[in-house]
């Protein structure tokens, strides 16, 4: 996506815009004044000042200021604006979204990721900026490495296999806490939450713990919601407090919105805090809905091992100790026969792919 340099700007009275980049040394007189800009790789990007749009090469970062340098040469003369003065900015993405999409679709959420960071890469710094477009990318990118990580946790077997989803969880979580500057927008706080996840499965439950606390809780209704009560749930999984982990997820998967990103990983937290409290019959519930309702997802996959392993070790066979009329979404049936039916059905089809 290539932008062409604005015409506005050659008008008089703009040059005010470019600010030297001498004014970002000390004032006369400071004592062993350091150096106060940090030099970035160039990137190209339409940046917007008082409604004038002008193609720089963005090459710095420098206290409430942004390097920058016009024209082909980007080792050239450095300016600077002042980042309040910023009204938008367009990054010069070289992105195919089409193949984004069908990697996506194929759930190939690593091809997705590794897709989408080389195009990013040289905007993550600058994701503070206002109304840039790269931020809703970098947070797509994070995701995907992290997703690509969360598959393989629970399928590695070797030190190597372990290794990889350990890179992949770090590489998100860098990637999530640049975007976690966007904070023009509701991608800040998605991947300020998604950076806590990372922390989480790389078992700094501690930090990970300091940055729920630290972020701010979301109202109803805000994009944020369902993946707040969802992180909330996973680390007090992680701490052991089992109760608290059910009530966080219960909010999750409340949320109005049924967010496609955390209302199935909500149903498993919640699922997970029923194992740890000692019912599994309701686990066991809650996990034939989340197989049935999203099959073919990472989601059945995991819900569909753990209704497994509940079954093979008998834990449903009694009686449930205090009967109810109905169990999850107010049905009312042999739930045993139903996961039995579902993992056979699930075996079958899998054979016949194979075939």
């Amino acid at each position: 996506m290539k932008h062409a340099p604005s015409r506005r700007f050659a008008r008089p009275g703009l040059a005010a815009w470019l600010v030297p980049l001498c004014a970002l040394a000390a004032p006369a007189g400071a004592p062993d004044a350091p150096d106060t800009f940090v030099q970035t790789a160039p990137v190209t990007a339409a940046v917007t000042v008082e409604g004038a749009e002008r193609t720089v090469t963005l090459v710095g970062r420098a206290p409430g200021r942004v390097l920058f340098t016009v024209g082909e040469d980007a080792v050239g003369a450095r300016s600077a604006i002042e980042v309040d003065r910023i009204e938008a900015v367009r990054f010069d993405l070289e992105l195919d979204e089409t193949e984004v999409f069908r990697d996506l679709r194929r759930r190939n959420w690593l091809g997705a990721a590794r897709r989408l960071l080389p195009a990013v890469r040289p905007a993550l710094p600058y994701l503070d900026l206002p109304a840039n477009d790269a931020a809703e990318p970098a947070l797509r990118a994070g995701d995907g490495f992290m997703r690509a990580a969360a598959r393989r946790a629970d399928l590695a077997e070797t030190p190597e296999q372990e290794a990889f989803v350990r890179e992949q969880f770090e590489t998100a979580y860098g990637i999530l806490t640049q975007a976690a500057a966007a904070r023009f927008s509701p991608v800040g706080a998605l991947a300020e939450l998604k950076a806590a996840q990372c922390l989480l499965a790389l078992g700094k439950t501690a930090e990970a713990a300091a940055a729920l606390e630290a972020a701010e809780e979301p109202l109803p209704g805000d994009a944020a919601y369902g993946l707040y009560w969802l992180a909330r749930a996973q680390a007090a999984l992680e701490a052991g407090a089992h109760r608290a982990a059910l009530d966080a997820a219960v909010k999750s998967a409340a949320f109005e919105t049924k967010d496609i990103d955390t209302f199935p990983d909500a149903l498993l937290a919640a699922a997970r805090a029923y194992e740890s409290i000692g019912n599994p019959y309701r686990a066991r519930d809650v996990y034939v809905e989340v197989a049935s309702v999203f099959p073919g997802t990472d989601w059945s996959e995991t819900a569909r091992r753990r209704l497994a392993a509940i079954l093979d070790r008998g834990l449903t066979d009694a009686e449930e100790p205090v009967p109810i009329k109905t169990v999850f979404f107010g049905l009312k049936e042999d739930m045993n026969a139903r996961a039995r039916e579902l993992l056979a059905a699930e075996d079958a089809l899998q054979e016949e792919e194979t075939e």
